[in-house]
């Protein structure tokens, strides 16, 4: 009974220690679409871990709004992310006009390794982006 005791005691200690990841620390994180001076109307929004600078967590997708705002729901590892962006199939000018030569942004934008766009998610807090899309 008493090694059955003692072995319950190291595993009460043990247990917290979990298998070697961190713990994901509460953060709120969101940001708002740019597109031609306009909030981008709608789309997706992906966070890819960076490996290069170290990252190795899961992707982070999320919706775009209508304004341009976007959150994402649940834990988030800290970390570097390259940023992918893909307006909605629909959203934007259908045709194109004098004011607005192409329909959707730049194709590049839906590759983060093309896009351009990064940043890095704090370990706690608050993190907050502002991607700016452009045609050249």
């Amino acid at each position: 009974m008493r090694n059955c005791l003692t072995i319950l005691f190291c595993l009460v200690l043990i247990a917290p220690l979990g298998c070697g990841r961190k713990p994901v620390e509460s953060q709120i994180v969101g940001g708002r679409v740019w597109y031609r001076g306009e909030p981008m109307s709608g789309g997706m929004i992906v966070f890819v871990p960076d490996e290069d600078r170290g990252n190795n967590g899961p992707l982070i997708k999320g919706e775009v709004q209508s304004d341009g705002t976007f959150a994402f729901d649940g834990p988030v590892h800290s970390g570097w992310y390259r940023v992918a962006v893909a307006p909605q199939p629909n959203a934007g000018t259908l045709m194109p006009t004098a004011a607005a030569p192409y329909p959707t942004v730049p194709a590049r934008y839906r590759n983060p390794q093309l896009s351009g766009l990064s940043g890095e998610v704090k370990p706690a807090g608050e993190s907050t982006f502002e991607f700016t899309l452009s045609d050249s």
